[in-house]
């Protein structure tokens, strides 16, 4: 015997160990494919004992996780291990309930708000990360601190995780709770167009296996069950069909499949084919193998296991009514002396084998508690290799790498330009101060940081690095320049300096009422593109369909420092700030004149300004010189800029600004006479 009818428990002892639940578990090492494979396992610390269930011979030990009395818990290049001693416990813990359950079976996808959150709170990670709202599958990237891939890949994860201590918890409850059968009765029929429709591998195994399970839990608790020992039978059919049943139908192994073996003394028995080696079904261990057999062969497919037991009791169930009717009449009247016998028609047929499945699930209801045990058994180890992989993709590390860049793009290491002895810090925003971690990214023996996922969430997901020029700037906090990045494996690279790309806040203040659309003020986010060798200023914006795309190109002129254009209507110049992180300017044609626009006067029509803009993720914008968010993920919102935002960064009103800009430089505001216009 290589495999065992039901699930064995063994119980090791182990020698009294620190932090055994965190460190102690038991792997069985699979031939197939030459690996240890983690398993379930439940420790009692208080005996110095760890318990684990199998139904089939194998090798199995028990580990431990050295590492941890060797301080390799910690540094962000720390591992992050699960012991399967502390699964239940998280199952405890889930605030998962029925509701969840089948709502999830439902919606059939793990990208959910409500099992991520659950995910993320049974590793104890809520305050290090921003769950997804409820119309929101990425689960980090809505912060800008992932990548969009990585972001959906971890939430699928925690959603997985957290689908199957939900089902798990529930599949317990049913089992355990006093008021299982109400609580199965009420939801049955959710479970079995739901659970037994999934889609595989949506939700991870462990619902569907519980799903399945309760499928079978529900059979026992049917309304429609009685106890035949009391001869309470509604009429003579029903008596003759489950007598027969019940003390007649066999199976033989050898053709596998049910038929009938009746004694020397029923007539009918000349009418009817033997089956060889067939036993009576109601007999001995039966139904016990049987059950077994459809459990092993279909285990890792929980559907195909509750259609082919489903299969297995419907074909004995019918049985009776694939007989010959002369061969069933005859039966029938044998059984039951005192009536003829009326052959039922098509319902009553359906009636009767529905009846008797539910009265046989009764009788089999320690088997299939048995099963019921198994599977709840298989979805804990189920649920335990999700939680592995997600251990190994939370272990995956990152190198972080910075680089300075030349006139023409290429790369030059850190180590040789004037940053080589600047200090690097993460901070979660420019505004916070930086976080314990820190390194020298002009290294010339090792420029670059490593860590793990997990660190990096547990460290606070921080989405920015400050440079100092010395120690002491960095306790002061006084950073010389703050670089952003989006958080993704295997790599992370910021470059200094030359960047040819930027974005910014573009502004724009209509003074002049006879401009087309006319709103006083309009906002979007731009990308510039500064090709200093060609002296050339693009302009692009954003469409939702098509992305970037090129807008307006300007002419630099780097000796007078002023950015021109010359388009249909307008005649543009633009004053960028020395380090380009503002960029003024004002435009000085009548928007009515036809063909290519000129410097015709010194009026302001419109007035421009560029604010540089980091992005934070989609849709959110952190602007460089005053520190705020700006939330944008549309192409040209139109007016819709919260009236504060219309205050310079010394606070001024934007009007104030313009004339501001206007005195500078010796311009007129033209305003006109706006009352003929509206």
């Amino acid at each position: 015997m290589t495999e065992f009818p039901t699930y064995v428990t063994i119980t090791l002892p182990y020698e009294r160990t620190e932090n055994a639940a965190d460190r102690l578990f038991v792997q069985y090492y699979n031939d197939s494919t030459g690996t240890w494979e983690l398993l379930y396992s439940e420790l009692d610390e208080s005996n110095g004992t760890i318990t684990f269930y199998t139904d089939h011979f194998s090798t199995y030990a028990l580990f431990d996780y050295f590492e941890y009395e060797k301080g390799y818990n910690s540094g962000p290049l720390s591992k992050v291990v699960f012991s399967s001693a502390k699964l239940d416990d998280m199952i405890d813990k889930c605030f998962g309930d029925q509701d969840l359950f089948i709502a999830m079976l439902r919606k059939n996808s793990a990208e959910d708000s409500g099992l991520i959150n659950i995910g993320i709170d049974s590793f104890g990670l809520s305050n290090n990360l921003t769950s997804a709202s409820d119309n929101t599958i990425h689960l980090v990237s809505s912060t800008g601190l992932m990548s969009n891939e990585m972001s959906k890949a971890l939430g699928n994860s925690f959603g997985k995780i957290g689908a199957g201590l939900t089902a798990i918890k529930v599949g317990l409850s049913w089992y355990q709770s006093g008021n299982v059968s109400e609580t199965l009765k009420k939801n049955k029929y959710d479970i079995i167009e739901l659970g037994l429709s999934t889609a595989a591998g949506a939700l991870g195994a462990a619902p569907l296996t519980v799903a399945a399970a309760g499928v079978w839990l529900a059979g026992m608790v049917d309304d429609g069950i009685r106890d035949v020992k009391n001869y309470g039978y509604e009429n003579e059919i029903e008596h003759a069909y489950q007598e027969f049943t019940w003390e007649y139908v066999s199976y033989s192994n050898y053709s596998g499949e049910f038929g009938c073996s009746l004694p020397n003394n029923m007539p009918a028995r000349a009418f009817i084919d033997e089956m060889k080696d067939a036993v009576i079904v109601n007999k001995g261990n039966t139904w016990a193998w049987l059950l077994q057999r459809e459990f092993v062969k279909n285990r890792n497919n929980p559907q195909k296991m509750f259609e082919s037991i489903d299969k297995l009791l419907d074909d004995y169930a019918n049985v009776f009514w694939k007989l010959k009717p002369s061969a069933r009449k005859m039966i029938a009247e044998d059984i039951h002396v005192a009536d003829r016998w009326q052959e039922p028609g098509t319902q009553e047929i359906t009636e009767y084998k529905e009846g008797l499945k539910a009265v046989l699930r009764y009788r089999l209801r320690k088997l299939f508690a048995c099963l019921y045990e198994r599977c709840i058994l298989d979805a804990k180890q189920r649920l335990l290799w999700e939680i592995n992989g997600f251990e190994k993709q939370m272990n995956t590390v990152t190198e972080f790498s910075v680089y300075a860049s030349d006139v023409d793009g290429k790369e030059i290491p850190l180590s040789k330009t004037e940053y080589k002895d600047y200090i690097a810090a993460f901070a979660k925003s420019p505004s916070d101060k930086p976080t314990i971690w820190s390194w020298s990214p002009g290294s010339k023996d090792n420029g670059k940081f490593m860590c793990t996922l997990y660190n990096f969430i547990t460290m606070g997901t921080p989405s920015f690095v400050k440079f100092y020029k010395t120690w002491e700037d960095q306790v002061e906090d006084k950073a010389a320049f703050t670089l952003s990045f989006t958080y993704s494996a295997p790599a992370v690279k910021l470059k200094i300096g030359n960047d040819d790309n930027r974005y910014y806040l573009y502004e724009v203040f209509d003074c002049d009422p006879r401009a087309t659309g006319f709103a006083d003020y309009n906002y979007e986010i731009l990308r510039v593109e500064a090709d200093v060798e060609n002296n050339i200023f693009k302009q692009y914006n954003f469409h939702p369909s098509d992305g970037w795309k090129v807008w307006d190109e300007y002419a630099y002129n780097p000796s007078a420092n002023i950015i021109t254009s010359d388009n249909q209507d307008w005649h543009i110049e633009l004053i960028p700030a020395n380090d380009w992180k503002a960029i003024r300017g004002s435009s000085s044609s009548f928007a009515t004149l036809p063909g290519t626009a000129t410097k015709t006067d010194n009026k302001v029509y419109k007035y421009y300004r560029y604010l540089e803009v980091i992005p934070l993720s989609d849709g959110m914008w952190q602007v460089s010189e005053t520190g705020e968010t700006i939330a944008y993920d549309s192409f040209f919102s139109e007016g819709s800029m919260p009236a504060e935002r219309l205050q310079t960064p010394s606070g001024q009103s934007f009007l104030d600004e313009v004339r501001a800009f206007a005195k500078e430089y010796g311009l007129i505001i033209y305003e006109g006479d706006r009352t003929e216009f509206d």
